[in-house]
Order: structure tokens, then C-alpha cells, then sequence
């Protein structure tokens, strides 16, 4: 399990751009076993 933080997490650019390497590295990858990318519960 790996967790990241963003520096500016309410820039949607940001987000996106950071998603689609994310998503490249992990479709290239040989040793994630498992591809889920997830995001936090919203809870105070």
C-alpha cells in the first residue's frame, strides 16, 4: 500500500495530470499485483 499527498489537492489539474502518470506507471509495472487507485473517505 502506497499513499500520496498532492501539494495543491483542489487543483483538478494537478489531480489529472498526477492520475494519468499514476495509471501509466502502474499499467507498465511488473510487480503491482493489485492496480486499484482510490481516494480517502471525505470525513472531517
Amino acid at each position: 500500500m502506497v499513499y500520496f499527498w498532492l501539494n495543491n489537492p483542489d487543483n483538478e489539474q494537478d489531480r489529472a495530470d498526477f492520475l494519468k502518470s499514476l495509471n501509466k506507471f502502474m499499467e507498465n509495472s511488473l510487480y503491482a499485483k493489485t492496480k486499484f487507485i482510490g481516494e480517502p473517505a471525505g470525513t472531517p
